[in-house]
């Protein structure tokens, strides 16, 4: 995955042959900056995947208010396209599915029930921005009793 600084370099060189993908990085790039910047230090990967996470779901809550007008949100879709491209390779549901295989094996049996699940989606999280957590949690829940 390309540095924060590669990607502004990658904004510069795109700003006239590809306007719309130049505006769409430059608002994940200073969503990142942001964030480093309330912390008072670096940008860093994890701050620029966070950010685009950030305006996917901001773009989509628009998206959903637009659509109940009955406005074309054409434009917005095709942000969030360029969003998505930005995100690290997600996890298939057959990846994920032996993912969460592998560590309920490691429990004993009568400690694999609901109540446990947030231990098990910690868990989860330590394979990093490569899970999705809502397909994960589906999953788990239907292997605990």
């Amino acid at each position: 995955m390309p540095t924060v600084q590669e990607y502004q370099k990658q904004r510069m060189l795109i700003r006239k042959s590809d306007p719309r993908r130049a505006d769409v990085l430059g608002l994940i790039l200073d969503t990142a900056k942001k964030a480093a910047k309330e912390e008072n230090r670096e940008t860093t990967e994890a701050d620029f995947i966070a950010a685009v996470k950030k305006q996917i779901k901001a773009m989509e809550k628009t998206v959903e208010l637009v659509q109940a007008n009955n406005v074309d949100t054409s434009s917005q879709v095709a942000e969030i396209a360029i969003m998505r491209e930005y995100l690290p390779p997600m996890m298939s549901e057959k990846e994920l599915d032996a993912a969460i295989d592998r560590i309920l094996a490691e429990v004993p049996e009568e400690e694999r029930i609901k109540k446990n699940q947030g231990k098990f989606m910690g868990r989860l999280k330590v394979l990093g921005d490569s899970v999705d957590m809502g397909m994960a949690a589906r999953i788990l829940s239907g292997k605990l009793g």
